[in-house]
């Protein structure tokens, strides 16, 4: 499994790669996990029209956002403390200290996006969701 880490005002580019054939029933998860206010971003693939699973873990002493345009534009379940929030226009989520969350989804489109934590301006990275044709 490959780690990448966002310090400072560095980009991150995690590359979720898609197929257009039929996927296994197994949702493609990822993880966020905040540490020492860097994200570092575990996991993958997804596939194209296939139910995607990210889940964002802090473990720092101080609470953390995950904001994206991305969030906004998609049809999402936020799970987090046995309570859920769904639909479009989320247009981000805090994680409290030592906090999960999960955000669930199905991959309708390719494309990149941007997150940040609008609590920290400094971490930062983008993500591109990138089409593979073939099987």
């Amino acid at each position: 499994m490959q780690i990448v880490r966002v310090v400072g005002g560095l980009i991150l580019m995690l590359i979720l790669l898609f197929s257009f054939g039929a996927g296994a029933a197994e949702p493609g998860r990822v993880e966020v996990v905040i540490r020492n206010s860097a994200f570092e971003v575990q996991g993958g693939p997804i596939r194209l029209g296939t139910p995607a699973v990210i889940v964002i873990k802090n473990l720092d002493p101080m609470e953390h956002g995950f904001v994206s345009l991305f969030l906004q534009e998609a049809d999402l379940r936020v799970d987090i403390g046995g309570s859920a929030a769904f639909g479009r226009g989320i247009k981000g989520v805090h994680v409290g200290a030592g906090s999960e969350l999960t955000i669930r989804f199905i991959p309708s489109q390719s494309g990149r996006f941007n997150f940040i934590c609008d609590l920290h301006p400094n971490m930062k990275g983008e993500v591109a969701l990138i089409s593979v044709t073939g099987g």
